[in-house]
């Protein structure tokens, strides 16, 4: 079934401080920001996997909002959706990505880097993560990125994207299917590192066994 984002989700543009705020230790909120967002797969690029996408949970800043934060509030089954830069990516979170910070309750916000997208209760928010990171949708959002050097999703575009929302029972196979790729692909990447590091390690060992035998001579 086709539909517009908009009938799927809620979007929340996240929360943009009024005037200045000052980090510190006493503050009742932890603020997600997009400098806080860690790529592990290298470099950054229309084909970085979202997958690799990982949050410092440990260098969040502490504030105190001004006013009612409730609306800003993120936690496991809201998608962020970074609508700043080159590649609008979405990232569901989940325990394992949040860590100690998934059980924060109401004191966790996203800052107005990302829009907050809440999936209603038939589509599940990594289903939905996987579709907007696909090439169909990437190649929509490119289209509507606004901004010369500071790109710009506009909502607007982000709720009028077109999903298509399959049974949930397919929803997850493909969750699943698309878990299993990514750990795949990290554990290959291991054994590439592992593979370059004693090959590495052999050709260093053969030069400094040919040096110490000239020596010898």
């Amino acid at each position: 079934m086709e539909s517009r984002l908009r009938d799927i989700a809620e979007v929340q543009i996240g929360y943009q401080p009024r005037g200045q705020v000052t980090p510190g230790a006493n503050g009742s909120h932890w603020l997600i920001q997009g400098r806080d967002l860690e790529f592990g797969g290298g470099k950054v690029d229309g084909s970085a996997d979202p997958a690799l996408w990982t949050i410092r949970n440990e260098q969040l800043d502490r504030i105190t909002p001004k006013g009612d934060a409730l609306a800003y509030c993120v936690g496991v089954g809201d998608v962020l959706f970074l609508s700043r830069g080159l590649y609008p990516i979405a990232i569901p979170l989940s325990r394992d990505l949040l860590g100690d910070r998934a059980d924060a309750g109401d004191k966790l916000i996203a800052a107005y880097t990302f829009y907050i997208v809440r999936p209603k209760a038939d589509v599940l928010p990594e289903f939905l993560a996987w579709f907007i990171n696909q090439a169909p949708s990437q190649a929509y959002l490119q289209m509507h990125l606004r901004g010369s050097a500071a790109k710009l999703l506009p909502k607007s575009a982000l709720d009028e994207m077109t999903v298509i929302v399959p049974p949930v029972s397919l929803q997850n196979r493909i969750v699943e299917i698309d878990h299993l790729r990514a750990h795949e692909d990290s554990l290959m990447a291991r054994l590439a590192s592992a593979r370059r590091r004693l090959v590495q390690a052999a050709c260093l060992a053969a030069i400094e066994s040919k040096s110490a035998k000239d020596c010898n001579h």
